[in-house]
């Protein structure tokens, strides 16, 4: 399910156009790095995007609905800018629980909050410490705490981690990254740092100096998605897809027209899909693509190339027409389906090939 959609957006400052045409989409939980040169226009998209800056021209949804004509303070996202920017007259609590006082939380829902976030953001025991008596590691975890305190449907961070030693950078990322996961928390992360966004999140997105975006493959271990042939993916189809069923066929209909990519780690293929040009039996007049045979060695399992490689496939499709991606999923893969904003749609079956689960799965751009 598509969180955040920018189209054509267009931003002017002090005169000049800073973004011009600018489309983005960001499914429910993604998180997704924004990278490019300074100057580029990475900041003054997140202040557009939390209604700081005014639109030009083009339109902003959230969950489907414009938010562009919205006030800042209803559009339920949150900016954590460079720097802590934490209130100086309020103590670590304070500064945790000012949203939920905003907001008219009870006095008891909000200790439970502010319990939570302390424990998640390992700042136990430092309730009641005064803002300016902390580290800068400190300061930073009591910004993230504050800003997922009112589950925001959105959190926009502009260079979150600079300035920190290099030690406690590392650290802290994983603290930060591992807090968004814990609370299903869709974000914008801004970054310079390109070794930061690959560990960081889900997708990069380069920004131009002229406003236009390219896809970036995001992945820990310098994956490349690169188209492979139909040949190239049968024997890496046959090891996985074929495992405990009782057929050995890897041959789909419609693979010699398929689009097939493959991620390739260390010089070695470790992944592999392929998308067929066909709408969803349920969608007969749509544009839509099948994703068949999606399959990952074992040994690199967990380790993101699934991700990485779904990730180019759509973008892929998506960039032809495509409105809709579908697949025909084994029940084991669910969760990793819905983590990238796939819906199961009808009920389950027994897939008569390889006797095992299966539901349809379908994902709407």
């Amino acid at each position: 399910m598509t969180a955040l959609s920018l189209h054509h957006v267009a931003v002017d400052r002090e005169g000049h156009t800073v973004l011009n045409g600018v489309d983005l989409d960001i499914e429910s939980g993604e998180i997704v790095a924004l990278v490019g040169p300074s100057g580029c226009g990475k900041s003054t998209l997140l202040a557009a995007v939390v209604g700081v800056l005014p639109l030009r021209e083009g339109t902003i949804e959230l969950d489907g609905r414009r938010i562009d004509q919205v006030p800042t303070h209803l559009r339920n996202i949150t900016l954590v800018p460079q720097g802590q920017h934490l209130f100086p007259h309020l103590d670590v609590t304070g500064n945790i629980e000012y949203g939920l006082r905003r907001a008219r939380w009870t006095l008891d829902d909000r200790r439970a909050r502010v319990a939570e976030l302390l424990a998640m953001t390992s700042l136990d025991g430092l309730a009641r410490r005064r803002v300016d008596q902390l580290s800068g590691g400190q300061a930073q975890r009591v910004a993230l705490a504050r800003a997922l305190a009112t589950r925001p449907r959105i959190i926009l961070l502009d260079e979150p981690l600079t300035g920190l030693d290099p030690e406690l950078h590392d650290r802290l990322l994983d603290d930060v990254v591992d807090a968004l996961r814990r609370e299903h928390t869709t974000a914008i992360w801004v970054t310079h740092d390109r070794d930061e966004a690959v560990r960081a999140a889900d997708r990069i997105v380069r920004m131009n100096n002229d406003g236009s975006m390219a896809p970036m493959t995001a992945d820990h271990h310098g994956d490349a998605v690169v188209p492979i042939s139909t040949e190239a993916t049968y024997d890496l189809r046959r090891r996985v897809l074929r495992d405990g069923t009782p057929t050995d066929s890897v041959n789909f209909d419609g693979d010699a027209e398929a689009l097939h990519f493959g991620v390739i780690r260390n010089g070695e293929l470790v992944a592999v899909a392929s998308w067929f040009h066909r709408p969803h039996p349920s969608r007969p007049h749509a544009n839509g693509y099948q994703l068949r045979g999606m399959a990952s060695d074992p040994r690199v399992r967990r380790s993101g190339a699934g991700s990485v490689l779904l990730a180019a496939g759509m973008a892929a499709v998506h960039s032809l027409g495509a409105d809709h991606v579908w697949a025909r999923a084994r029940d084991t893969a669910l969760d990793f389906y819905r983590h990238h904003g796939f819906t199961v749609t009808g009920d389950g079956y027994i897939d008569a090939t390889t006797d095992l689960a299966h539901h349809d799965i379908v994902h709407t751009f």
